[in-house]
Order: C-alpha cells, then sequence, then structure tokens
C-alpha cells in the first residue's frame, strides 16, 4: 500500500509540472477557435488528469473516478471547474462531491491544481464534456 501511495504522488507531482514546451504557443493563447480550446484541453488533460482518469471505464486507473457521464454528473461547469480547481475545498460543496468524497475516502485525494488557470480549467472541461 505505501509503495502505491509513494507512486501515485510521484505521478501527481510530474503531472503538475509545468510543461509549456510541448505545444505551440498559438495552442495556449487565450480567445481561440473552439477546436483550439478543445485541443489545448486536451493536452492539459493528458498532462494533468489523465495519470488517474480515464474517460472510459475500460481503461480506469483504480486511482480515481472514471469521466463518463460528465455532463449528467456535472451539469453546473461552473462547479466542476471549482472541483477541478480546488477539490478539497469542495467536498462538501454538493450532493455531488459529498457522495464522490465518500466513494473515494481513504484513497489518495484530488489535489488543488492552482497552476491551472480559469481559461485552462474552461479548456478541459470542453474537452472532456465532448
Amino acid at each position: 500500500m505505501r509503495y502505491i501511495l509513494l507512486l501515485f504522488c510521484l505521478f501527481t507531482i510530474i503531472a503538475c509540472g509545468n510543461d509549456e514546451t510541448t505545444t505551440e504557443a498559438d495552442l495556449y493563447a487565450d480567445n481561440g477557435s473552439n477546436d483550439q480550446r478543445f485541443q489545448k484541453g486536451k493536452v492539459l488533460f493528458s498532462t494533468n488528469c489523465r495519470i488517474c482518469h480515464a474517460q472510459d471505464k475500460h481503461e480506469a486507473t483504480g486511482m480515481a473516478p472514471v469521466l463518463e457521464n460528465i455532463n449528467e454528473n456535472w451539469p453546473d461547469k461552473t462547479i466542476l471547474a471549482k472541483y477541478i480547481a480546488n477539490a478539497p475545498a469542495m467536498m462538501s460543496e454538493t450532493p455531488h462531491t459529498r457522495e464522490l468524497y465518500q466513494e473515494w475516502k481513504g484513497r489518495a485525494q484530488m489535489p488543488a491544481f492552482a497552476g491551472l488557470s480559469k481559461d485552462d480549467i474552461d479548456c478541459i472541461i470542453a474537452y472532456i464534456s465532448q
């Protein structure tokens, strides 16, 4: 169990790193086209979220909830954005966040992502809400 927790912490640290050199500068431009925002969200999801979250139940990592049915589970994207930015502060905010906390307590919890801007989070939501 200690090794799993250590491995999770290591992956989280790596995933939270700032790796702007992997993408083109125009991909990160604010107010981009919908396609650019989708692509930016895909890159950000891959570098920050995919380590724990799968988008398909057949690819589940067991480290965090599978992100299927996002539009049903998170109809209010403002709450989802706040949750992505700082999950620890949002654990008791809504019935859904309380349910998530109860289901996943005792396991590693989603960290706050202070390094993601509001635009970054909006792009991630656009990508996972496809």
